[in-house]
C-alpha cells in the first residue's frame, strides 16, 4: 500500500464488505490491509536530506560571470487546479530559464502512446488476471471496476495486474469535479507556460523507459502491488488527498518521509525496496547523467515528480556529489500570490489563465496513466 503511495494515488472497503460480507473480505484482504492514516509511526522518523524546498539554484563551480543558473523544481501530476497557480519563486525562475526539462516530452509521444495500452494486455499464452488472483479477490476487482473503470471493464480479464493497477491510480486520484482540469502540472508547464516564455521542451526519458518500471515487475510483485490497492481503497484515495495538501504546502520534508521511508507495517519489505529502486534510485542516476549538458549550458527548467529530489541518491545528492552547486529557493504560501496577470513574473507576453486547460488530454490518456504513477512520484 505504502507503494502506491509512493506512486500516487481508491474506494471504500466498507463497501466492500457490505457487499461481500465482513467474514470473506476480511480473510481475503488481511495480508494486504495497512493501519489507520491516523496511526502515529512506530518509533523515531529519520531525517531525509535535501528535503528544504521543491525548488532548487543548480550552478556549475567554475562558471564564467553571467552564466545563467538552472534550477530544479519537484511536481506532483495530479490535475488539481490549485497547482497550477505557482509560487512566485518558481514562476520567475521559469521565465527566466531558455529551456523546460521534464521526464517526457509530451509531444514527441502522438499515437505512439497507445503503446503503453498495447503493453498492458496479455499475450495470448499469458494466464488471464482472472486465474492469477482467487474468486473473491477477482470479484472484488470487478465490482471496482465497475464502479471507477467502466471504460475498461470489458478488458479486465485482457489487462496485466500492472496495467490495471496504473489504471486505478490515475483515476483515483484524480480531485474533486470542480477542482479537475484535466491537465496535469507537468504538461501545463509544457503546453501552454513554455510556448508563452518561449523556453524550448525537451525529455530526459523515452516513453518506453517509463513503461519498463512498471511492467519489469516480477508477476508476483504486480500482483501484489494491486492487491494492496483493491483491499485499500478508501484509504489510498484519503493518502492521494494528503499528498495533494502537503504539496501545495511546500512540504517536501513530509512528502518524503512518506514516500521513501518503508512503514514498520509493511507486509513486504523485499518488494518495497525493489520497487523502490526501480521508480526513483536507478532513474535518478539516469536522470542526473543525461541532465548534465543542459547544467552545462545553463538556463534549464528541469521539472521531474518531487520525491526524485530529496534523500540519498535523489537528484540535490547526485548533483552535489558531481561537483555542482545546488542550494535550496524558499517558496511563499501560493495563496499570497498576486494576480497572475500582474507584473509579477517577468515576462514579456501576457500571461495565460492559471486553470485554462484548453490542451487537456483524453481521459485515461495513455502519458497521464504513466504520469500519474510516476511521481507520485510525487
Amino acid at each position: 500500500m505504502h507503494l502506491i503511495r509512493t506512486c500516487l494515488p481508491i474506494f471504500s472497503a466498507l463497501a466492500l464488505l457490505c457487499c461481500y460480507g465482513p467474514g470473506a473480505a476480511q480473510d481475503v484482504c488481511s495480508p494486504y490491509t495497512i493501519p489507520e492514516l491516523s496511526e502515529p509511526a512506530a518509533g523515531p522518523q529519520a531525517e531525509i536530506p535535501h528535503t528544504d524546498s521543491l525548488l532548487w539554484m543548480v550552478t556549475e563551480p567554475n562558471a564564467p560571470p553571467g552564466h545563467p543558473p538552472s534550477y530544479l523544481f519537484g511536481t506532483l501530476h495530479i490535475d488539481d487546479v490549485r497547482l497550477l497557480t505557482l509560487p512566485e519563486a518558481v514562476e520567475k525562475a521559469f521565465f527566466s530559464s531558455k529551456v523546460l526539462v521534464s521526464e517526457l516530452e509530451f509531444s514527441l509521444l502522438g499515437a505512439g502512446a497507445q503503446s503503453i495500452f498495447q503493453a498492458m494486455l496479455n499475450e495470448r499464452e499469458d494466464p488471464a488476471l482472472k486465474q492469477l488472483l482467487s474468486l473473491e479477490m477477482y470479484r472484488r476487482l470487478e465490482w471496482i471496476t465497475d464502479q471507477e473503470l467502466p471504460e475498461v471493464r470489458l478488458l479486465l480479464p485482457r489487462l496485466k495486474p500492472w496495467g490495471v493497477t496504473l489504471m486505478l491510480i490515475e483515476k483515483l486520484s484524480k480531485p474533486a469535479p470542480e477542482r479537475s482540469t484535466g491537465i496535469a502540472l507537468d504538461l501545463y508547464l509544457q503546453q501552454q507556460l513554455a510556448p508563452q516564455g518561449k523556453l524550448q521542451v525537451a525529455g530526459l526519458e523515452t516513453l518506453q523507459e517509463q513503461i519498463t518500471v512498471f511492467s519489469g515487475l516480477s508477476l508476483e510483485d504486480q500482483l501484489h502491488m494491486l492487491q494492496e490497492i483493491i483491499c485499500n481503497l478508501e484509504q489510498t484515495r484519503a493518502e492521494s488527498s494528503e499528498l495533494l495538501n502537503d504539496y501545495l504546502a511546500g512540504d517536501l520534508r513530509t512528502l518524503a518521509q512518506k514516500g521513501l521511508t518503508a512503514p514498520t507495517y509493511t507486509a513486504n519489505r523485499g518488494l518495497f525496496e525493489r520497487f523502490m529502486e526501480r521508480l526513483i534510485y536507478q532513474r535518478n542516476k539516469i536522470m542526473a547523467e543525461r541532465l548534465r549538458p543542459y547544467l552545462e549550458q545553463g538556463g534549464a527548467f528541469i521539472a521531474v515528480g518531487a520525491l526524485h529530489l530529496p534523500g540519498q541518491g535523489g537528484l540535490v545528492d547526485l548533483l552535489l556529489q558531481a561537483g555542482l552547486k545546488v542550494h535550496a529557493i524558499p517558496l511563499s504560501d501560493r495563496s499570497s500570490r498576486p494576480d497572475p496577470a500582474s507584473n509579477a513574473v517577468p515576462n514579456p507576453e501576457p500571461r495565460p489563465q492559471q486553470h485554462q486547460a484548453t490542451l487537456s488530454p483524453a481521459p485515461l490518456h495513455p502519458a497521464r496513466l504513466l504520469q500519474a504513477a510516476l511521481t507520485r512520484v510525487p
